[in-house]
């Protein structure tokens, strides 16, 4: 065991300068693996893009992501659901009752009376 400490510690007083820096960097990109790379890319895409830039494309991709499940929603709603303009909101206050989605209340009213229920009989059992 001496004697592999004495090597590392010979090679480590050979590295004196600028080439233990160098060493220190590989050692560090080699444990933290592919994600060092992700954030080096990360990093140089806001440098060039901006950050209003960043957030902007980082938003229409998640606008993206969950469109289909948007749509499944306007589909279950039917024409039930919409959601009225600001000008109309402002003109008509009673417009806005008719921006509550109906079938979605309804299911989860069902679902918070069964949760009770459930937690409340779950207890007496207890």
């Amino acid at each position: 065991m001496g004697e592999v400490l004495s090597y590392f510690q010979n090679f480590l007083s050979k590295l004196k300068g600028g080439s233990i820096h160098i060493l220190a960097c590989l050692l560090v990109v080699l444990l933290a693996g592919p994600e060092i790379v992700l954030a080096l890319e990360l990093s140089a895409l806001m440098e060039v893009m901006g950050a209003s830039t960043f957030l902007l494309m980082h938003w229409y991709a998640f606008l993206a992501y969950i469109e289909p499940a948007v749509k499944k929603f306007k589909e279950f709603e039917g024409v039930q659901f919409f959601v009225p303009r600001l000008d109309d909101i402002t003109s008509y206050p009673a417009l806005l009752i008719h921006a509550v989605p109906g079938r979605s209340i309804a299911l989860l009213f069902l679902l918070s009376l069964y949760l009770i229920i459930g937690v409340g009989v779950y207890s007496v059992v207890i």
